[in-house]
């Protein structure tokens, strides 16, 4: 299944993405906001591939895309909407973008999509999204999309009913 947006195709993750997901996850800076809170090496990079990979989910727009670029095919972030329950009616919306792409709103554009995509399937009732406390980039971008802010000690929570 392929999805597209103004400026992107979504597309499920291939094997020869390794190296453009090494690129983006061994830059300390990209990292540092993410579930790993550090650069990864390329081990580590190639594991979470073959987990992405091999991953399904029952619903359509469920699961790992990756993001590139229509006008050159680049691949410049990874989104996922995973299941949060076994009923699959609760989905964590996360995402991630090469530095040199920040600030050009592809996170934003994606995203709309996808919560879009969430609100035509009629299993899905909830969005969840987590951001590190410091990442207010990213807690901006998930108010604009229609999450409401929910916060914790050490992450700040997101939830969007659709």
């Amino acid at each position: 299944m392929i999805y597209e947006t103004e400026r992107f195709i979504l597309r499920r993750f291939q094997a020869s993405d390794l190296e453009a997901i090494c690129l983006m996850e061994s830059d300390e800076e990209v990292m540092k906001m993410t579930g790993p809170g550090r650069a990864q090496t390329t081990a580590e990079s190639q594991a979470r591939l073959e987990r992405i990979l091999a991953h399904s989910s029952r619903v359509s727009c469920g699961g790992y895309w990756a993001a590139t670029l229509k006008t050159n095919g680049e691949l410049v972030g990874w989104f996922m909407l995973l299941s949060m329950d076994i009923e699959q009616t609760q989905f964590e919306l996360g995402f991630m973008i090469r530095k040199d792409c920040w600030g050009q709103g592809y996170a934003g554009e994606i995203a709309r999509h996808l919560v879009e995509m969430a609100k035509l399937d009629s299993n899905i009732n909830e969005l969840v999204a987590k951001t590190s406390k410091d990442n207010q980039a990213s807690q901006k971008l998930l108010i604009s999309c229609g999450f409401t802010l929910k916060r914790s000690a050490e992450l700040v929570e997101f939830n969007k009913f659709v």
